[in-house]
């Protein structure tokens, strides 16, 4: 059995400094941390195809914002899968909500210069996804999941996600920090990752 990390960026970016950051301090493991579509449907086609691939393995997904949101839906959909934690930093809990503010409007991702418009249907996807998520499978399904919240994230209220987690009965651990959304800092996300990896 191999260990693996599989990272996943959040809405309009990319693998870069975090998925470098995770490479130095786990050179023993395989990190994986593909660029993902902002088509969410095939996002998680993605994601379901590396977990599935990985079954055999160890795996520690660390995800921050609509990817630590993706994270949670792979979460319940594994919920009986042992070999899987989750560290999922400012999440977007509520991502239809949270990205609404671009409704209608074209960003550029800062990583790769692709551009994308962001329309109803885009988040009428998302609102599924969470309607799902919270409905359909019921966010106490959560598995394994180690929430790390910036108390000083400048896009999402801290207190408000952590009012949304309480909500669930679930087995889950939350960790705070004094940083922004960006959260550059994972020395406290590798740290929880070391106390759970197994040698």
């Amino acid at each position: 059995m191999k260990k693996v990390i599989l990272y996943i960026h959040g809405f309009n970016s990319g693998p870069g400094d975090k998925s470098i950051e995770l490479q130095k301090q786990f050179p023993d493991c395989e990190i994986i941390s593909p660029q993902l579509p902002y088509d969410c449907d095939e996002a998680m086609k993605i994601l379901r195809e590396i977990v599935d691939n990985n079954l055999d393995n160890e795996v520690y997904v660390v995800a921050t914002s609509l990817g630590a949101f993706y994270a949670m839906m792979l979460s319940v959909l594994q919920v009986f899968q042992d070999n899987i934690s989750f560290y999922l930093i400012n999440p977007s809990l509520i991502p239809h909500t949270t990205l609404s503010r671009f409704i209608n409007t074209t960003v550029v991702n800062y990583k790769t210069g692709e551009s994308f418009y962001v329309s109803k249907d885009f988040l009428n996807k998302l609102e599924a996804y969470h309607k799902a998520l919270v409905q359909t499978y019921s966010l106490s399904a959560l598995h394994s999941c180690n929430f790390f919240l910036g108390t000083l994230d400048e896009l999402l209220d801290f207190t408000t996600l952590l009012d949304f987690i309480k909500q669930y009965k679930a087995p889950y651990k939350v960790y705070y920090s004094q940083q922004d959304h960006r959260f550059a800092d994972i020395s406290l996300v590798v740290s929880e990752i070391r106390k759970n990896m197994v040698y």
